[in-house]
């Protein structure tokens, strides 16, 4: 008896859809809503076997069937035979003479064709795509991340990635399994959606290849802490399923956001002309004692705010100690002022934590963010080329004084300044703190008679609020006075 092993390339692996009524070969489908051919490893094109696939609904089931045909089509008696992965053999499917075969489920498919002497062999896979969405359900739902689960339906997410689209190489001694879905499985294809669209869902890394559970978790930018979701939401997937079934379409109720996310900005007071401007501190603040700095929070999904200010006391270990806190809800005011007395010479780190009471979630963010960098409020006192050279204390403006500008005897806590004529005769002299001193109003000390006008000298010697004096010693310098 002569046989004849047949096994006809349809179309590639990934090949388009065919209408499935008659493929072109021996063995063909009727029916069938999408044809690929197997991948064998190291066999060749015309050796490889078609691949059918059916479409199945709960509500509309659906099963393979496949005919055969001698190869010019001469009336030919048959023997089918099914594939057992157990075995890694096909066996005779008793009382199946037909040409046609029926209500096939999954697996591999061998039918013998005969006519006279001479024998034809054909092999098929029939595969059923039944797969449905049943839900998608939180898993878990905690600080760091919300975790939803995908569940489809008749089977779950792995069977259908294992053993859904499987078909074996029965040229290796193994059998090996191969499957017609591609690296990205039945579920990789997909559209997620949040409603409303505050949840940034398209920056999630890809999902649904290897596991059938959802994590929908975000990196703070400032602290690298992950958080969940900051806003509650619904969400929505569709599957793209990859053989042409139609989308497939799930969304879950609206989802509570439980997690928080600190975040704040640090500004320094740098005032014109005695007016507050306050301007961002950036990534190493720093600025004069006594320095004003302000704390405005931009947290998210917080219901209460902390505040916590430490003085670093030992800079190469990091130590340090909480001189200042406050606490308040985010409603009350997203700013805080910390008493500017507190900010005497040194280095600060400025910490900040957000809290959502119902679920219990904490964030927490310390500024300067770098661990290496710090607050530094300097020591340097005041700027010579600032302090006024003339003054008219009587005349159009006879209350004008001699004054030292606000912002630049901010870091000092104690100064003294004497006043002498051009001859040397000491003509007035202020100790005490710079801050109340109402300055030199041109009158001589001990007789209030006024000084005459002319040019004057004045020495200044100040101690700044780390107690050290002023670097460069005593600050001396001249003086117009007008009448």
């Amino acid at each position: 008896m002569r046989v004849v092993r047949k096994l006809f390339l349809l179309i590639t692996v990934l090949g388009a859809l065919v209408s499935g009524k008659e493929a072109q070969a021996q063995l063909f489908s009727p029916g069938c809503d999408w044809v690929g051919t197997t991948q064998y490893q190291y066999v060749a094109p015309e050796l490889q076997d078609p691949i059918f696939i059916f479409f199945s609904w709960l509500d509309n089931p659906g099963l393979g069937n496949l005919r055969a045909q001698f190869s010019d089509s001469t009336h030919a008696t048959y023997l089918w035979r099914k594939y057992d992965p157990a075995q890694r053999q096909f066996n005779i499917i008793q009382g199946q003479t037909d040409s046609l075969l029926i209500n096939l489920e999954r697996g591999g498919y061998r039918v013998e064709v005969t006519v006279g002497d001479s024998t034809e062999i054909y092999t098929a896979w029939v595969m059923i795509d039944d797969v449905e969405i049943d839900r998608l359900a939180v898993w878990n739902n905690n600080c760091e991340r919300l975790t939803l689960a995908l569940f489809s339906k008749p089977n779950n997410f792995y069977e259908v990635n294992s053993n859904y689209f499987t078909y074996y190489n029965y040229y290796t001694p193994i059998h090996a399994p191969l499957t017609v879905l591609g690296p990205r499985g039945y579920f990789g294809d997909y559209t997620f959606t949040s409603n409303p669209d505050e949840v940034p869902v398209d920056e999630l890394l890809p999902f649904l290849q290897n596991s059938h559970l959802i994590d929908i978790e975000f990196e703070s930018p400032a602290n690298q802490s992950l958080h969940g979701p900051l806003h509650d939401a619904k969400y929505e997937l569709v599957i793209h399923t990859p053989f042409g079934k139609g989308d497939l379409q799930v969304e879950t109720e609206e989802i509570p956001a439980i997690a928080t996310r600190a975040d704040f900005e640090l500004f320094i007071n740098q005032p014109v002309d005695g007016i507050p401007d306050w301007v961002p501190g950036g990534d190493s603040p720093s600025g004069e004692a006594l320095l004003e700095i302000k704390l405005e929070s931009s947290s998210e999904n917080a219901d209460s705010i902390y505040w916590k200010l430490h003085k670093i006391t030992e800079l190469y270990s990091n130590t340090s100690k909480v001189i200042w806190s406050d606490s308040s809800y985010m409603e009350s005011g997203r700013e805080v002022f910390p008493p500017k007395e507190l900010m005497v010479p040194g280095f600060y780190k400025v910490e900040h934590s957000s809290k959502k009471l119902s679920s219990g979630c904490i964030d927490k963010l310390l500024l300067p963010f770098d661990e290496n960098k710090f607050l530094e409020v300097d020591s340097s006192f005041f700027k010579g080329a600032a302090i006024p050279n003339v003054f008219t204390p009587s005349g159009a403006n006879p209350t004008f004084k001699f004054v030292l500008p606000e912002d630049n005897i901010m870091s000092i806590k104690d100064f003294k300044i004497t006043i002498f004529s051009r001859w040397g005769n000491r003509v007035y002299a202020y100790t005490g703190d710079p801050k109340t001193w109402e300055g030199w109003d041109g009158k001589i000390d001990g007789t209030k008679g006024d000084a005459a006008a002319g040019v004057y000298y004045f020495v200044i010697e100040a101690v700044g609020w780390d107690g050290k004096r002023y670097r460069k010693g005593q600050y001396k310098g001249f003086l117009h006075l007008f009448r």
